[in-house]
């Protein structure tokens, strides 16, 4: 837009040099001529010499015939300067000097000095104009870097508060599990030994009246047995991190590299982590025992709506275990049955393929 402006202020000043001489059709064509240079000019790429040679000779061209045209030169010189070819800069500087010398129409003072003051504005016009672009573009770098980084700072401080949230997760895990031991350990043993004591003075005991606080004490004792053990189980199950778990079967699994790839941002339920350990625990099992795979995939994530779990291998090995295209009933192993009737429990639902190795593929709804 700036380079614009610069040609429109050359062309005023041009104009109104030609003014001061004659105003008459040749002023009109002059005017003309330039602003159609001006035009083709700002449309032509900078490396396209040929059209840069052919529109500055017609306009010097034209300006044997309409010397009013060198008044516009300034215009010329401009557009050379700023495509930076030397030699084409000098010859239209010579041009305009000896065309202007000899011209009868344009006088050499006061209007050829004014000429030579335009020359000059030009250039200084471009030297400007590159300066504010190469600030420009250095400003917009800087914006661009900026927004760069902040981006990049975003992140990092989402992944922070990811890493921060998942250790308080993986500490609320071990203290759970820490509780679930304490009360197994020491309140289970207690109550044991009281049920065992209060058990054995019941079958011992000759008074038939305290044999019916006995039965109750022993009832009572039972029920908090079966409380404490429920509430250890569930702080124990709540307490399995699914991550971790498939880390470990990972880690275990050394017949060949698994390529494992976790994407659930929210706790699964209970009922569907234990399965889809349970899952990859058989799947694994079949690798080793039914397969040639150099390479297993593990992938587990999740969607608006189920959770997704893909086991793929690519081994070629087929066998009574490992399921061609179809998916009868007689194709699949035992080890298969189970996955079928353990994601069917979950409402979900399970296909296998064969091709191009072995790929187990489960959608599971979320409740």
């Amino acid at each position: 837009m700036r380079r614009v402006n610069d040609q429109v202020v050359l062309i005023i000043y041009g104009l109104a040099l030609a003014c001061t001489i004659k105003i008459d059709a040749s002023l009109v064509i002059a005017l003309l001529l330039a602003t159609s240079y001006s035009a083709f000019m700002t449309l032509t790429e900078s490396n396209q010499l040929w059209r840069l040679l052919c529109f500055t000779g017609l306009f010097f061209a034209f300006s044997v015939f309409y010397p009013l045209c060198l008044l516009f030169s300034p215009l010329v010189v401009y557009h050379m300067i700023s495509r930076q070819n030397k030699l084409v800069l000098g010859v239209s500087l010579v041009l305009v000097l000896a065309l202007a010398y000899h011209s009868e129409v344009i006088p050499l003072f006061p209007i050829g000095t004014f000429l030579v003051i335009g020359l000059i504005f030009a250039a200084y016009a471009d030297n400007k104009t590159q300066q504010i672009n190469t600030l420009a573009t250095s400003l917009q770098k800087t914006r661009d870097d900026s927004t760069e980084l902040t981006l990049l700072l975003q992140e990092k401080n989402r992944s922070l508060r990811d890493k921060q949230d998942y250790e308080i997760y993986a500490a609320t895990l071990k203290e759970r599990n820490r509780i679930a031991r304490e009360i197994h350990d020491n309140v289970g043993h207690l109550l044991s030994r009281a049920i065992l004591i209060t058990g054995a003075m019941k079958m011992t005991t000759q008074n038939s009246s305290l044999r019916e606080p006995f039965e109750n004490l022993d009832t009572s004792l039972g029920e908090a047995m079966d409380s404490i053990r429920k509430s250890v189980h569930d702080l124990h199950d709540d307490a399995v991190d699914l991550k971790k778990a498939l880390e470990e079967l990972v880690a275990d699994f050394s017949f060949c590299p698994i390529d494992f790839s976790y994407h659930l941002s929210h706790t699964m339920p209970r009922e569907v982590k234990y399965n889809v350990i349970a899952i990859v625990k058989e799947a694994l099992n079949n690798v080793i025992k039914h397969s040639n795979a150099t390479l297993v995939r593990l992938t587990i994530s999740e969607s608006q709506a189920l959770y997704q779990l893909i086991i793929e291998d690519n081994g070629t090995t087929i066998t009574p275990d490992t399921p061609t295209r179809s998916l009868n009933i007689e194709t699949r192993g035992i080890g298969l049955i189970n996955m079928t009737e353990r994601v069917k429990k979950l409402h979900g639902t399970i296909t296998f393929y064969s091709q191009n190795g072995f790929i187990i593929y489960i959608k599971i709804p979320k409740q």
